[in-house]
C-alpha cells in the first residue's frame, strides 16, 4: 500500500509501557539542508552553543557515554574536554506519564578525577 511505504513498525509493551503501545514511524515528507536552517534564521551560524541528546540513565552517566562516544572515534578518553564542553544536563524521563524533567544538573568542571555535578533547583 502506497500510504505505508518506507513505515517501519514500532511497539513497546509492559514493562516499557503502562498498555501495549504501537505506531508506524513514517520517513520525513521533507528534508531540510543546515543552511536552510540558517536562511530562516532558526539556527545562527558561530553561535557559542548547542543542543544534543544522549541516551543515559543518569547526569553522570551521560557524561561518561560522551567520553565512550569520543574514544569510539579512536582517541583516549577525554573526561577533561567533556567536563569543559557540557554545561548543563537535562535528564527527561518518558513514558505512561508522558514526559517530564527529572534532573537538572551543572556540569561544574572536575576535581579529584571526577566530574562535579551541582544540582538545580526545578523549574
Amino acid at each position: 500500500m502506497e500510504l505505508f511505504r518506507n513505515a517501519r513498525l514500532q511497539g513497546f509493551v509492559p514493562p516499557l509501557a503502562a498498555a501495549p503501545v504501537f505506531n508506524l514511524r513514517k520517513p520525513p515528507a521533507v528534508v531540510y539542508t543546515l543552511d536552510q536552517y540558517v536562511e530562516a534564521g532558526i539556527l545562527a551560524p558561530r553561535h557559542p552553543g548547542g543542543c544534543a541528546t544522549v541516551h543515559a540513565n543518569d547526569p553522570l552517566s551521560a557524561l561518561h557515554r560522551l567520553d565512550r562516544l569520543a574514544q569510539r572515534a579512536g582517541v583516549g578518553p577525554q573526561p577533561d574536554l567533556v567536563a569543559d564542553a557540557i554545561q548543563l544536563i537535562v535528564m527527561i524521563a518518558g513514558g505512561a506519564r508522558g514526559r517530564r524533567v527529572t534532573d537538572l544538573v551543572e556540569v561544574a568542571g572536575r576535581a579529584a578525577g571526577a566530574y562535579r555535578l551541582d544540582p538545580l533547583p526545578a523549574c
